[in-house]
């Protein structure tokens, strides 16, 4: 939602906490102490603000060398950037402070520096993304360069990587025939058999075509040692049941 700067009046209540932003090439950017796991303290860490990115946190650990991979990470793809694929290492940090709220064990993306977008124009140690913004009310007050955050309904969900080992991809007119791309070798998915190509038809009783890709990925992190019953169908016509046991990865 969108308010006039002459109509906006900002939060009062104790319950939200205020961040200073700094407006920078036309990008907004704050201050948090991170403290990474095996660390003893915090670190004050220039972070972008994207709203539009779907990780929680990411850090370049080219930009600062305290900065570490964590102990233990699992390489994986983290998503597309403007050059491309961009590769690293999930990890968790220990925690994240915004102002009065502390988030621990953040789910945390550590990009490879070959494959992070050159920038020059402003330095930055990494961005805080849509799965961190999503567990507060936020407000964004650009004209006095303030960020507002209030705990909202999801601010005590864990922070979970997918736990299935594989990869969805969406299909079909309406986007809801869901195919299996990607079985990582030693994951559940493909001790329960799951092959590339494979199409979901069921989890349990529920018909795939009722859920929508968000339902389903949450299905696929939810809870560690969780047991999903899948119908696929492989390639070939053929159907199949999966006994898939959820695990953590990371």
């Amino acid at each position: 939602m969108l308010t006039p700067p002459a109509l906006y009046q900002p939060p009062h209540s104790r319950r939200w906490t205020g961040l200073p932003l700094a407006i920078e090439g036309r990008k907004a950017y704050f201050t948090v102490p991170v403290r990474q796991m095996g660390d003893s303290a915090a670190r004050p860490l220039k972070l972008l603000l994207d709203t539009g990115a779907s990780h929680a946190l990411s850090l370049e650990t080219t930009s600062d060398p305290r900065l570490h991979l964590p102990a233990p990470g699992l390489p994986a793809d983290l998503g597309h950037g403007l050059s491309g694929l961009v590769r690293g290492v999930l990890g968790r940090v220990a925690t994240v402070d915004l102002g009065r709220y502390r988030l621990p064990t953040v789910l945390t993306s550590f990009p490879n520096g070959a494959d992070v977008h050159a920038r020059t124009d402003v330095f930055r140690n990494g961005s805080v993304g849509y799965e961190l913004l999503r567990r507060f009310q936020v407000v964004i007050d650009y004209p006095h360069q303030q960020l507002w955050l209030r705990r909202g309904l999801a601010f005590g969900e864990p922070f979970e990587h997918d736990m299935a080992g594989f990869d969805v991809l969406a299909v079909g007119p309406a986007l809801r025939r869901y195919q299996v791309l990607g079985v990582v070798p030693g994951t559940p998915a493909a001790a329960a058999g799951l092959q590339d190509g494979d199409e979901l038809v069921a989890v349990g009783i529920l018909p795939v075509e009722l859920l929508s890709l968000t339902q389903l990925t949450h299905l696929l992190r939810s809870t560690s040692g969780t047991v999903l019953h899948l119908i696929v169908r492989h390639p070939g016509g053929e159907l199949l049941t999966a006994r898939l046991r959820l695990q953590r990865r990371i």
